[in-house]
């Protein structure tokens, strides 16, 4: 009798694999591991393959794989099980509520490989823990409950591409933290966050980047909530920033925002910075500007005609010194007045009263 329920479920999962791709969600559950392991070599002729590997972990391949169904969700990956998606040619699912979901778990899935993955679905993907090393995917999503992307605990991208478009909600909604290593990410949230960490179940939900390029389109840019009174940072350094915003690029509600040696910045917000923050930001480069003051500080005022130096004097007033290194223009036009008004110095003519006497 065992035998025969054994079989007959074997039997349902196997039907339920092998329809055509678009007709039923994909699910991979820790029940069905043994029988989809073996039956690899036919789940390849579908576009996926799940593989059990010799030190308990699971590889889940997409090769050109496709599906379009009216469930609500598209791959379910299993419970307690760290799990590497490997992205081959092009990979598309579409759903009613979450394309890529896990249960809940605490270990971490990586993505890698050299094709792409695409998600059209209110949230394109819900997992604890997500590594990104290579490949490309990309999320459609509108109305999400959250965001476009969800994390319970980690993003974490090293390289590939990330691209994540959403109405009416967050780019990435992150109960956790986020670190950018490598790689792009292109988030396009008009109604809502770029990025949101937040750190409920009093997760660390610092934002760390040191690396790749990002870019925001959204109402707000970057912002670290802190619900449970968990001490994190926003940090910036090696990468390519872009935030357009139309609200405020980065907000930290309590903590630090530190910023420097970034190889580009465009960042372009009424309000540049929120919350209840300590900025630590790189400087502008004043050493023409601080060598210039000096030759000023050198002239002697007696030589020179009244109105030339008095207009030096008023540039020398306006000379601010706290610009941070995305302001440079600002302190190279404090170099540039200041030269122009020295080079418009006009010398007083000498005095012969003297020399005409004793002639």
């Amino acid at each position: 009798m065992y035998k025969k329920i054994r079989i007959v479920l074997i039997l349902i999962f196997i039907s339920i694999w092998t329809c055509p791709a678009g007709m039923h969600t994909v699910i991979v559950r820790a029940a069905t591991v043994r029988t989809k392991a073996a039956d690899s070599a036919q789940n390849a002729t579908e576009g996926w393959q799940w593989i059990k590997n010799s030190d308990g972990s699971y590889t889940l391949i997409l090769q050109d794989f496709t599906l379009d169904t009216t469930d609500t969700n598209g791959i379910i990956l299993p419970r307690d099980k760290d799990v590497s998606i490997i992205l081959k040619g092009r990979n598309t699912i579409t759903c009613t509520q979450t394309g890529l979901a896990e249960n809940w778990v605490i270990l971490f899935p990586g993505v890698e490989g050299d094709g792409s993955l695409e998600l059209n679905a209110p949230c394109g993907l819900n997992l604890d823990n997500l590594i990104l090393n290579s490949g490309s995917l990309v999320i459609d999503s509108e109305n999400a409950f959250l965001g476009g992307l969800v994390t319970n605990e980690s993003y974490i991208q090293n390289g590939g591409a990330v691209s994540v478009t959403v109405t009416g909600s967050e780019g990435l909604y992150l109960i956790g933290e986020f670190q950018l290593h490598g790689g792009t990410l292109d988030i396009n949230a008009p109604d809502g966050i770029g990025i949101f960490t937040d750190d409920g179940s009093a997760v660390y939900n610092a934002i760390t980047i040191d690396g790749g390029a990002l870019s925001i389109q959204a109402d707000r840019g970057l912002y670290r909530n802190r619900r449970e009174q968990v001490d994190a940072d926003i940090t910036m350094s090696n990468a390519d920033i872009s935030i357009h915003s139309t609200r405020t690029a980065i907000s930290n509600i309590l903590g630090n925002i530190i910023i420097h040696d970034l190889t580009s910045w465009d960042v372009k917000a009424p309000q540049l910075y929120g919350g209840n923050v300590t900025l630590q930001v790189q400087p502008a480069d004043y050493i023409r500007l601080h060598a210039l003051l000096k030759q000023v500080n050198d002239l002697n005022e007696a030589l020179y005609m009244s109105n030339g130096w008095n207009a030096l004097q008023e540039s020398m007033k306006a000379v601010k010194m706290d610009k941070h290194f995305y302001e440079q223009d600002e302190v190279d036009a404090m170099y540039t007045d200041i030269k122009a008004k020295i080079d418009a110095l006009v010398y007083l003519s000498a005095d012969y009263t003297g020399i005409h006497d004793a002639l």
